[in-house]
């Protein structure tokens, strides 16, 4: 057996030691469970809204209702209000469950208000009728729809989670509220496809010459007993002020997420959670779990937190597990793969770490990556094999992993390695432009910058980020959560990625005193972060979810996709945490 892996099984046989002498405090710790708006130009939206007093009026007299139908008070007499909507729809949720949902006619109707309440109430579609044991707790959702249009291109005119989605064919109507693909996490080609069933037609009724579509505006908002509004927006709560508490309040509460998300079989972090299933997907991809535990070490070093210090080691421990070493180059190879993104990870997490051996590890793994480094400065991106994959991820991980490295170690080997793989990554990225590539490189880059001062570097990251702002950012949309957003086409989660790259370009250009720069970037970072912390799932969110705990923290993949996967979490928190150290929202 070769000396290394022979110093490798001593190192995990220590560690297994340790562990088990810490577990019980560990697994004690593990349970324990804007300026106003800045840089976001809201357009104007056709809303119809209905002003604090009426929808305090309108929640009391809802109450009022359920308790005279339950014969708890006699009802009072009722103070009607002139709406200017089509069509209400009433909802009672009880213990975080949709209990029952019914609609009724606004126009030539005063009773529209009991109507729907009463026809709430004994809906049996959603397990029977509501109980009168259930309405001490409950809440009451009121969706309003209104500006009734037919729709023919569906891809361009619905748009989800704020239209309700109405067919009508042979005189008879169908409708879904805006909050439909929200709570059930539907695409919408598969909400077309649904409320073809719930009219009892083919699943692509929509397509058929003699089926019409429509879409409503919604002006929808929440209340209790205690008469506290809450207006929602794409069935989400709106921010009102983002402070910078608030942010260090989003990044601790992400701790919640890792911790409710602990696979019962490997006490490892599970890879993917769909909240409207309460399911998790079977499988696992190593390279995003590798990158949730380097973020996990970021996050307890942040906020001084013991807690996760079981599922950190469980983790390191997992993955070192699967380590080997040939010559002196050590790699982790899993499931057949063995990547420089699974080095660069590991190397990030141990940095982070107080772990057996620790220089060892560390000079091992990234001897592993320098032993790839090719002439022309470039990596071979895979240990056991000579395909080039992951091309715009793993070089810039590796890069990055190499930077933090020299600064924790000053060994000049590391930066010598980055020096030379630089030219060639930038030429590079000009011949093949992505978006991926963008914020690995512009982290790594960065920290090369600060050793080298090479003004040249700095252009690139201006070049990369300039052009990623100026081609995919949303700057102006009739839907103001998704300003700020990455893609144009698809915002999405993939924005926090984003998020990484530009806070450092940010801070390049206030080195350099860029006063361009700074403007652009601090633009870009405000409007984004808006968005970024629209994604989060909150206790305030989270009112139609079966199992909030499980949800709470995490970030989902978009604003109408609420499926959370661990790098959603860990791109969005590294990026929080940047954003929180900048202080742009309180500073000005």
């Amino acid at each position: 057996m070769k000396r290394e892996n022979i110093l490798l099984i001593l190192i995990l046989s220590t560690t297994l030691i340790t562990l088990s002498a810490n577990a019980v405090d560990l697994e004690k710790n593990y349970q324990r469970n804007v300026e106003e708006s800045p840089a976001i130009e809201y357009q104007e939206l056709l809303v119809k809204e209905i002003d604090l007093e009426n929808q305090k009026i309108l929640s009391n007299n809802a109450f009022q209702i359920v308790d005279d139908y339950f014969e708890i008070n006699s009802l009072d007499s009722l103070e009607y209000i002139d709406l200017p909507y089509e069509r209400l729809y009433i909802t009672l949720m009880s213990e975080n469950s949709l209990r029952c949902s019914w609609g009724s006619e606004l126009e030539g109707n005063k009773d529209y208000l009991r109507d729907a309440i009463i026809g709430c109430i004994e809906d049996e579609r959603f397990g029977g009728v509501f109980q009168q044991v259930e309405i001490e707790n409950m809440e009451i959702i009121f969706n309003f729809l209104y500006n009734r249009k037919r729709v023919r291109n569906f891809e361009e005119e619905i748009e989800l989670g704020i239209h309700a989605i109405e067919i009508e064919k042979d005189g008879k109507k169908t409708w879904f509220k805006e909050s439909v693909p929200i709570t059930k996490n539907y695409g919408l080609e598969k909400t077309l496809q649904r409320l073809c069933k719930k009219r009892k037609l083919k699943k692509d009724c929509t397509e058929e010459k003699n089926t019409k579509v429509h879409t409503y505006e919604s002006f929808t908002f929440k209340t209790n007993r205690k008469t506290e509004i809450k207006n929602l927006f794409r069935y989400n709560l709106q921010i009102e002020k983002i402070t910078n508490s608030l942010i260090y309040d989003r990044i601790e509460l992400s701790k919640k997420w890792f911790l409710n998300n602990i696979n019962p079989n490997n006490q490892l972090l599970e890879y993917e959670y769909y909240p409207s299933k309460n399911q998790y997907k079977n499988g696992n991809n190593h390279i995003r779990q590798l990158g949730s535990l380097w973020s996990m070490t970021e996050l307890k070093k942040f906020i001084n937190t013991e807690d996760l210090d079981s599922l950190i080691h469980r983790e390191i421990y997992f993955y070192l597990a699967n380590g080997k070493c040939d010559a002196g180059i050590c790699y982790v190879e899993i499931e057949e793969k063995a990547t420089i993104g699974h080095n660069a990870f590991l190397i990030l997490s141990l940095i982070n770490t107080d772990y057996e051996a620790k220089s060892f590890l560390l000079n091992s793994f990234a001897k592993g990556i320098l032993e790839t480094q090719l002439e022309d400065g470039s990596y071979a991106t895979n240990f056991n094999s000579d395909e080039v994959t992951g091309i715009d991820f793993y070089p810039g991980e590796a890069m990055l992993a190499l930077m933090k490295l020299y600064e924790f170690e000053k060994d000049e080997r590391y930066l010598e390695s980055v020096k030379k793989a630089y030219p060639y990554y930038r030429n590079y990225w000009r011949s093949n432009k992505n978006t991926a590539f963008i914020p690995w490189h512009t982290q790594a880059d960065f920290l090369l910058y600060k050793q080298t001062k090479n003004p040249e570097i700095a252009d690139f990251i201006f070049e990369m980020n300039d052009w990623l702002i100026d081609k995919y950012q949303i700057k102006n949309s009739a839907y103001p959560d998704l300003i700020g957003a990455f893609t144009k086409e698809n915002p999405r989660s993939s924005t926090s990625s984003y998020l990484e790259g530009i806070t450092d370009a940010y801070e390049l250009a206030i080195e350099m005193k860029d006063t361009k720069h700074i403007e652009k970037y601090e633009d870009s970072i405000k409007s984004a972060t808006n968005w970024l912390l629209l994604s989060q799932y909150t206790p305030e969110n989270t009112f139609y979810l079966k199992n909030p705990d499980r949800a709470i923290g995490g970030f989902r993949k978009s604003l109408t996709k609420n499926n959370q996967r661990n790098d959603y979490t860990q791109h969005a928190l590294m990026a929080l945490k940047k954003i929180y150290k900048l202080n742009l929202f309180d500073s000005k």
